[in-house]
């Protein structure tokens, strides 16, 4: 139950972050404290040239669902996504904060990202591993173009979470030995 929240938990962040690699969405805020941004509403658009004219469509209407959660569009499209045919996975371009990264390793996230026979929750352990263990100074090329979220908690996350996930999150948040790219991958 825990491992499955931590899970979750880590798929909506990572996709959050792959959200705001993407500079035409606004992070300002009508009230006084920030939030992080909701599912985009369409696919990246680079997609559209790679994927049939009916999957970007597939996914343009997931992105669009608003009955879905967070979670549930992410399957959604992770399910379609491993229908497509190899040459297709091959084109997919990595979200832009991993394309700074050695091509060795944009290699090893590609290969992990198109594997059919993972769990999306797979991959994202997969390439977190990956990422925590580069050098210091390649995470710190993640670290400079991953977006600056409020490091802070919102109240509503502790009354979904269970109490050993709330507070493992407030650990996490709370560590200063922590640098801002570690603290993400950790979450």
């Amino acid at each position: 139950m825990i491992h499955s929240a931590i899970s979750i938990l880590l798929l909506v962040i990572s996709t959050i972050l792959l959200v705001a690699s993407k500079p035409n969405i606004s992070w300002s805020s009508s009230n006084d404290h920030q939030r992080l941004p909701s599912f985009p509403p369409e696919p990246p658009f680079e997609l559209k040239s790679i994927l049939p004219p009916i999957t970007f469509a597939q996914l343009t209407s997931i992105h669009q669902d608003q009955s879905l959660t967070v979670q549930q569009k992410i399957m959604k499209i992770d399910e379609i996504l491993n229908a497509l045919p190899e040459d297709i996975l091959q084109r997919l371009p990595l979200p832009p904060v991993f394309r700074l990264l050695p091509q060795e390793i944009q290699e090893m996230i590609k290969i992990v990202r198109t594997a059919k026979n993972l769990t999306m929750q797979e991959k994202w352990l997969q390439m977190t591993i990956l990422i925590e263990s580069l050098p210091q100074e390649q995470r710190i090329i993640l670290q400079q173009t991953m977006p600056h979220f409020p490091l802070t908690l919102s109240s509503e996350s502790k009354d979904i979470l269970p109490n050993e996930t709330w507070n493992n999150l407030v650990g996490i948040y709370q560590n200063i030995n922590l640098d801002k790219a570690v603290t993400y991958l950790k979450l």
